[in-house]
């Protein structure tokens, strides 16, 4: 915490370049974008086990951390919202991990929950722990 705090005052640049998933040039993405790491996610904190996050969509990933970052944005606490008969709503599109997926079937038992779309709004229900109606569409053919 102290080195992100000092880099931050002294407005050094900390983003890096990750070329693990998209080569260089492949994408139209400016130099030093960066990508959202997948080695990253904290999934205990989630109530995610290993075993099930390793092989996690990215998007479900993202999609928890944003819920999270949402209710903080919101000044509310974990606590104001938990047992709340709080609706979550979403939708979601395909993503190159699903088509990874689904030509790799070494994803063993935790495949089908780790890559289905249908569950993103269900485990921010789940982690918020809230009552209400859980709802994700699937907006591959809306247009």
């Amino acid at each position: 915490v102290e080195v992100l705090s000092e880099n931050l005052f002294n407005k050094v640049d900390m983003v890096t370049t990750d070329n693990r998933r998209w080569p260089p040039g492949e994408l139209d993405v400016p130099s030093g974008l960066g990508k959202i790491s997948r080695d990253c996610f904290d999934y205990g904190f989630f109530g995610i086990s290993l075993k099930l996050a390793t092989i996690m969509d990215p998007n479900t990933k993202i999609t928890c951390e944003q819920a999270f970052r949402a209710v903080c944005d919101s000044g509310m606490s974990l606590k104001d919202l938990s047992g709340s008969s709080t609706a979550v709503f979403m939708s979601s599109f395909t993503s190159e991990t699903e088509d990874l997926f689904l030509s790799e079937q070494n994803q063993g038992t935790y495949g089908l929950v780790a890559h289905s779309r249908t569950m993103q709004a269900n485990r921010i229900s789940f982690f918020l722990n809230l009552k209400g109606p859980s709802v994700a569409v699937d907006a591959t053919w809306s247009g």
